[in-house]
């Protein structure tokens, strides 16, 4: 390694200070730059509309987007941990507008949000294309000297090898 290498740790900061608000802020800004998800393994993914009125609802989903094949992709995000209320809404959201997935992003998901993903993957990988796969993704922001580093990781898929078994099996039937 050379003498001139230099290396720089980036500080982790709130994401109130890259996007004040998460509706008016990290909403359109992820809707323009859903090129940061493509390690959900939809490829591409376009936006079709934010903030996408939900049918007999009154409430809105913050991402309707879809994939190169024309798949649907619900995208639901929350400022801190995933709570109740937006894992049911987005879980609704994604039925009522017919998504073929959901995302659900947050600054953390806790165990029980986790375990309640892992089991509605194990339900969708049964049911195959009817059934709803969820991804849980946390956002994390860095700061190094003036620029702003987003960090998504999943925390949660769907198992794409049980779902190629299930299907399989489904087929031999």
């Amino acid at each position: 390694m050379s003498d001139e290498s230099k290396f720089a740790k980036p500080e982790l900061i709130e994401l109130r200070e890259a996007w004040p608000r998460e509706d008016q802020d990290f909403t359109p800004w992820l809707a323009d730059n859903l090129d940061y998800l493509t390690d959900l393994g939809f490829g591409h993914l376009s936006i079709i509309d934010t903030e996408v009125r939900v049918p007999g609802v009154g409430r809105q989903l913050d991402i309707l987007a879809e994939t190169v094949d024309e798949r649907r992709v619900a995208i639901e995000n929350q400022y801190r941990s995933l709570d109740h209320d937006h894992l049911t809404r987005g879980l609704a959201y994604a039925v009522g507008l017919e998504a073929e997935a959901l995302v659900l992003i947050a600054e953390d998901h806790h165990s029980e949000f986790r375990a309640v993903a892992d089991y509605l993957n194990r339900a969708a990988e049964v049911v195959g294309e009817s059934g709803i796969p969820v991804f849980l993704v946390t956002v994390k922001v860095e700061r190094l000297g003036d620029y702003l580093i987003p960090r998504f990781e999943i925390i949660t898929r769907p198992n794409s090898w049980r779902a190629e078994v299930a299907a399989a099996s489904a087929a031999l039937e």
